[in-house]
């Protein structure tokens, strides 16, 4: 027996489950299945026109998170926690602080202050935004705190140009028994690499990145040569170095400027020529430190050859580059290739 009207029903049935499904998962992503039987989301949802469930399908979570919830307010319908989750989403990927504070507002009326998906969510928007203090607010709120929470901090500090905060947090985080994994230590070492730091501290860093069992992670280990360069320790940055496995084109850059800036310009170009060998190419930056290390030993016919070497990898333009060769040409008497 046939039914010719559910027939020629099921098709708009069939796109608008479709629609529903693109802006539930479209719009979150990350949410699980059961955010799509939301009946909070799913009903407020029937009081959207077709067409701004047509037209502003991917954008009414985004724009109209605030609004959105009072239309399910004025319906008499409770927001969950799925609602709050997704709706954060929606501020965080549209950038509205304002809306992400009224949101937190409601969070804290309804009694889901504590609960961690949410509270990481806040921590993101306040991050974002340059609302660090906020954002430790919220972080010392919530009753579970896991090593993704503490890094989003410790970032939020180095973005933000607050390194200062950087050791006392990390401090906290150790005391408190909460293992670092390599993201927190790659931030602790930026925010160390903005001024001089004794060697006993960057030691200590070092220490415990061993202990942890990430001595030759490339996350970690680029940062640690490079502070240690920085800070004038040459030999504890090659012996970071000389015990990777793996080197990327940040390893060598990082190791090649650390030497021709404190005085081992010999090093720096043996190593750039090790780079050559190994197949990778420099970046325009390392290339200037090695023409630098050149003219500093006068080794000006190696400059040249080098000099030959950027139109090769199209770098004839680049002003590190074309600093490094006025100097090298400069310093050579040989004022006409300037």
């Amino acid at each position: 027996m046939s039914y010719p009207f559910f027939h020629s029903f099921f098709p708009f049935l069939n796109i608008w489950g479709m629609l529903q499904y693109q802006y539930v998962y479209g719009n979150v992503g990350r949410l699980n299945s059961a955010c799509y039987s939301n009946t909070a989301i799913c009903h407020a949802l029937d009081d959207f026109s077709v067409g701004e469930k047509e037209g502003n399908l991917m954008g009414i979570g985004r724009r109209e998170g605030i609004d959105f919830l009072r239309l399910m307010e004025e319906r008499g319908i409770r927001a969950n926690y799925h609602t709050y989750l997704w709706l954060l989403e929606g501020c965080l990927n549209s950038g509205s602080l304002i809306d992400g504070k009224k949101l937190h507002g409601r969070i804290l009326k309804s009694g889901f202050d504590g609960e961690e998906g949410l509270c990481s969510q806040l921590v993101d928007i306040y991050v974002a935004h340059g609302y660090v203090d906020e954002a430790v607010k919220v972080f010392d709120d919530m009753p579970d705190r896991g090593t993704s929470s503490w890094n989003k901090i410790i970032f939020g500090f180095v973005a933000w140009k607050l390194t200062g905060r950087v050791m006392g947090f990390f401090s906290r985080m150790l005391n408190e028994n909460v293992i670092p994994d390599e993201t927190t230590f790659a931030n602790v070492l930026r925010a160390c690499g903005g001024g001089k730091v004794a060697f006993y501290c960057i030691e200590q860093i070092h220490a415990k990145i061993i202990r942890h069992g990430f001595g030759t992670s490339l996350l970690v280990c680029n940062p640690l040569i490079d502070l240690y360069s920085k800070n004038g320790f040459v030999d504890s940055a090659k012996l970071v170095f000389d015990k990777l496995f793996l080197r990327d084109n940040i390893s060598w850059v990082a190791m090649i400027s650390g030497l021709s800036q404190n005085g081992h310009e010999d090093e720096a170009i043996l190593l750039f020529c090790q780079m050559h060998k190994s197949g990778i190419i420099p970046t325009p930056y390392v290339l200037s430190s090695c023409l630098s290390a050149c003219s500093k030993i006068e080794l000006f016919k190696l400059g040249e050859l080098l000099h030959a070497l950027t139109f090769k990898w199209g770098f004839s333009s680049e002003t590190f580059v074309c600093n490094a060769l006025v100097t090298l040409y400069s310093r050579g008497g040989n004022l006409l290739s300037c």
